[in-house]
């Protein structure tokens, strides 16, 4: 069933693990998109363009598939409907920094992505793509004006 589904099937282990593994996977989203969303607010602060920014960011060897499609949804200001929503992603990131708490694993950076996201939340825009932390943490001016 499952190769009818997917592209990619990777065994990781007995029953359970999967559970881990998405975490997993929503931690490093969580934490790629965080990052992406404070460099961004630091390249318009120090006056570079917003859209060409984004779309440089998002064609470069320093983005991911993910971090290519959310920079398009950033530079279009695309977050419905949500292909993700920055709820869920505040819900997993807490999960996922509880859990490594719980396995003794400090996640400072992570721990920080998750307050990004709670922020997000707590602003209104939980059932927006995970992509709009750049909009509602953004104090930067945009100097295009």
């Amino acid at each position: 069933m499952l190769d009818a589904i997917g592209r990619d099937i990777s065994y990781l282990g007995p029953t359970g693990n999967a559970t881990t593994t998405k975490l997993v996977f929503n931690l490093l989203l969580g934490g790629q998109l965080a990052a992406l969303a404070e460099a961004v607010n630091y390249g318009i602060a120090a006056g570079l363009d917003r859209d060409r920014l984004l779309s440089a960011i998002g064609a470069s060897g320093f983005s991911s598939k993910v971090l290519s499609f959310r920079a398009d949804l950033m530079r279009r200001h695309t977050y419905h409907p949500a292909a993700f929503k920055a709820s869920l992603m505040a819900k997993d990131l807490g999960l996922g920094t509880d859990a490594a708490q719980a396995a003794g694993v400090p996640t400072p950076v992570l721990t920080a992505a998750a307050q990004s996201f709670e922020a997000v939340v707590a602003a209104g825009s939980g059932d927006a793509d995970a992509a709009i932390v750049l909009d509602v943490l953004g104090s930067a001016p945009d100097h295009r004006k």
